[in-house]
């Protein structure tokens, strides 16, 4: 457990570094400082309302990150060297990079008995949104359950359903894979190749593979969640012009090894935020304050 100690006018102005630093990142030093020790090294906590930012020093030089409390003491936003995160509207916590225009997120979920085919009873969803258009996008992929999973870039190498999400308007993509022992094999080949080259050259010398997969656009849904792609008469779509649809929207399959990282519970500024989380709330209630946190005026806050 973190033990904060408010630090008096006196202690604050005999570390000026203290104060300089918060001035030189905010302009204006209105809030208050505490003392406090991590892993057995001295740190410094800047806290103005929900806004907190954590100082320490290294040889000569000073180091800081920062991160945001809401009014029920959650984190809502935190700083890392190559991402932040923030709580959207709707309390997900999404990550991004100042070189991307695009924040993401990743979770589990549990599929229907149903829906299990293999004993992949689970599913992942890849949650991206471009921060310049609004459009969101969820890319599913079948998994193993796990409540606290573990995640490597090989459980991302087979997307099962792309959803696009722009306002209201919605556009969802299934996976259907087949092979030269279907008829859905010649029917899907005769769509892209034309009857009469099907019949001169033979469905395989066309596909050049033996088992191939595309991907219909959802047309509908049953009540059973069996869903509706009326191939052939639709045009299927490519693993290669998907992502050229996704590319085209400011997307990508790709998952960054610092998103993997982050869910992987590999970052231990993570551990920190939230010690210092609980610490503040602890601080408060034993010092009889009873108000809820109030978000401070200006641009500190990075929720989006």
């Amino acid at each position: 457990m973190v033990n904060l100690e408010k630090l008096s006018t006196d202690e604050v102005n005999n570390k000026p570094f203290l104060i300089n630093q918060i001035f030189d990142l905010y302009g204006d030093v209105p809030g208050e400082f505490y003392s406090y020790k991590y892993n057995g090294e001295d740190r410094w906590l800047y806290r103005d309302e929900l806004y907190c930012t954590i100082l320490g020093l290294e040889g000569e030089y000073i180091v800081y990150t920062s991160f945001m409390l809401n009014e029920d003491y959650e984190l809502s936003y935190m700083e890392f060297d190559e991402f932040s995160a923030a709580l959207n509207k709707n309390g997900e916590m999404l990550l991004w990079n100042e070189e991307k225009d695009v924040a993401e997120s990743i979770t589990m979920k549990e599929r229907n008995e149903s829906a299990c085919v293999n004993e992949l009873d689970g599913i992942i969803i890849h949650h991206q949104v471009n921060i310049k258009t609004g459009e969101e996008l969820l890319i599913s992929y079948k998994a193993l359950y796990r409540r606290d999973p573990d995640y490597y870039q090989s459980l991302f190498t087979n997307p099962f359903i792309y959803s696009f999400i722009n306002g209201s308007k919605v556009e969802q993509y299934m996976q259907f894979r087949t092979s030269t022992d279907y008829r859905s094999y010649d029917l899907i080949t005769i769509k892209e190749f034309g009857l009469s080259e099907f019949l001169q050259k033979g469905a395989y010398e066309l596909q050049k593979e033996k088992s191939i997969t595309r991907y219909f656009k959802i047309r509908g849904q049953l009540a059973d969640g069996t869903c509706l792609l009326f191939y052939p008469l639709f045009k299927g779509y490519t693993e290669d012009q998907m992502d050229e649809i996704l590319k085209e929207k400011g997307f990508s399959r790709e998952v960054n090894d610092y998103i993997l990282d982050y869910y992987n519970g590999n970052y231990l500024e993570c551990t920190e935020y939230k010690d210092l989380a609980e610490a503040i709330k602890e601080y408060d209630k034993i010092n009889h304050n009873d108000k809820k946190l109030e978000k401070v005026s200006g641009d500190k806050s990075a929720n989006n």
